[in-house]
C-alpha cells in the first residue's frame, strides 16, 4: 500500500521535493555527512524504512545538499570548509526552487508513469539514466539519480539500472528510495549504502504534522500520529482522510457483528468508492488491518497498548472472542488481498468494501 501527497479541503500536503524539513532523523544525516567530508562519500545509496518515514525527503535533502554550488553560503563548500556541512537549506534558494519546480538540469527523477496509468519502473525509464548521465553537469559538478521507488522496478529495469550502478561516473549520486529492500535484487543491494531510517517518536511525527498541516487539531492528529507507528507521511494522510472519524464509525460498525447497519455501511461504501478520493479507501484499509492486527494481539494477551479512542477496546476484545488467531490472521489477509486487487484490478471500492464487512460478519468455528 503507497501513501502518498493528499488534499482535502484546505489541507495540501507538501510533495517530498518541497519540503525543507526533516524530523528525528539526526542520525542518518550525520551518517551522510560524514561520509561526505571524509571524502568516502558513495555513489549509491539505498534509503530504506517504512512507508511515510521521510525517506524520500531526506532523498531530496542529499540532492539539494550536493547539487548546491561550492560558492554559495550556508551549505557545504568542500571538505575543508570551515563551516559545519548540514542538509539545511532555505526555500528561497535557486537549487531549492528549481528543485522544487522540477526545473533542475542535474536532477533525474525517476518514478512509475502515472500519467500513463503504469505503476511498474519500466526499463525505458531507467534507460533515461544513461542519457542523463552522459550530460555535463553544470553548478556544483554533481549529477543526482532519485529512483522513487525503488520497490516499482521489474526484473528487467533492476538489470538494466545495474550497469550504471557498477561504473557511474564520477560524481554521481544514485539514490534508491525503498519501502521493501528485501524484494530488490541482491546485486542492487550490494551496489548500494544502505540507510535505513527508523520509525520516528510520536512527538517528531507531531512537529512534521504542525509543519505541514494548518491549524492542527490535537485530538486528531495525536491519533493520527498514534496509529502511523512512527511514520509522519501516513500520519498526514491519515488526518487529511479524517481519520478520527472514520475509525470511530469503523468500531461502531463492527460492535454490531454478526448484526450490521446495512444502511451505514452502504453509506461509508459510497464514501469509499469516490475516484477523486482514493486516499480515504488506503486509510481505511490500513485502519482496518491495524485493529485485526490488534485482535490477534489481543488474543494472545500481547496487547499493552492503550486505546486509540473510547471503544476500541470494546471491539478488539469481541473480535478476539469471535474469532481464533487462525481465523483472525486469514481475515487481515483476507482483507489485503481484496485491498490489492481493487488497486491493481481498478475493480469497484464499493463493492470491495461491502465484501470486507461481508468476511468481518464470518464467525471463526474454533473461536
Amino acid at each position: 500500500m503507497v501513501f502518498c501527497v493528499a488534499e482535502l479541503d484546505d489541507i495540501t500536503l507538501l510533495h517530498p521535493r518541497e519540503n525543507p524539513v526533516l524530523y528525528g532523523h539526526d542520525y542518518a544525516e550525520k551518517e551522510l555527512l560524514d561520509s561526505f567530508s571524509e571524502g568516502r562519500f558513495p555513489h549509491g545509496w539505498l534509503i530504506t524504512g517504512p512507508q511515510g518515514a521521510g525517506k524520500a525527503t531526506l532523498a531530496y535533502r542529499i540532492a539539494r545538499f550536493l547539487l548546491k554550488g561550492e560558492g554559495e553560503s550556508g551549505l557545504f563548500s568542500g571538505s575543508n570548509s570551515d563551516l559545519d556541512p548540514s542538509l539545511e537549506m532555505e526555500t528561497e534558494n535557486s537549487i531549492f526552487k528549481s528543485i522544487a519546480q522540477k526545473i533542475c538540469p542535474d536532477l533525474l527523477v525517476v518514478e512509475p508513469d502515472e500519467a500513463a496509468g503504469r505503476k511498474e519502473i519500466t526499463v525505458k525509464e531507467i534507460r533515461k539514466i544513461e542519457h542523463f548521465l552522459s550530460h555535463t553537469a553544470s553548478g556544483s559538478g554533481w549529477r543526482v539519480v532519485i529512483i522513487d521507488s525503488a520497490d516499482n522496478m521489474n526484473r528487467h529495469s533492476a538489470n538494466a539500472l545495474l550497469k550504471t550502478l557498477e561504473e557511474p561516473p564520477n560524481k554521481t549520486a544514485i539514490i534508491l528510495v525503498s519501502h521493501s529492500p528485501g524484494n530488490l535484487p541482491a546485486t542492487i543491494r550490494s551496489r548500494c549504502r544502505v540507510l535505513n531510517l527508523k520509525p520516528m517518536e510520536l512527538n517528531d511525527v507531531i512537529k512534521v504534522m504542525e509543519n505541514t498541516i494548518p491549524d492542527l487539531k490535537e485530538k486528531e492528529a495525536k491519533f493520527a500520529a498514534r496509529i502511523s507507528f512512527g511514520s509522519p507521511g501516513l500520519a498526514s494522510e491519515i488526518y487529511a482522510m479524517k481519520g478520527y472519524s472514520l475509525y470511530k464509525k469503523l468500531l461502531e460498525l463492527l460492535k454490531g457483528i454478526p448484526s450490521l447497519d446495512v444502511p451505514a455501511i452502504y453509506q461509508l461504501s459510497e464514501a469509499l468508492a469516490d475516484k477523486k478520493n482514493s486516499g480515504k479507501w488506503r486509510v481505511f484499509i490500513y485502519m482496518l488491518s491495524c485493529l485485526l492486527a490488534g485482535a490477534v494481539k489481543e488474543k494472545i494477551k500481547n496487547n499493552n497498548e492503550s486505546e486509540l479512542i473510547p471503544g476500541e477496546e470494546e471491539v478488539l476484545s469481541f473480535l478476539a472472542n469471535q474469532h481464533s488467531v487462525d481465523h483472525l490472521t486469514y481475515l487481515w489477509e483476507k482483507v489485503g488481498h481484496i485491498s490489492a486487487e481493487t488497486e491493481h484490478l481498478h475493480m469497484d471500492r464499493k463493492n470491495a468494501s461491502i465484501q470486507i464487512f461481508g468476511y468481518l460478519r464470518e464467525k471463526s468455528c474454533n473461536a
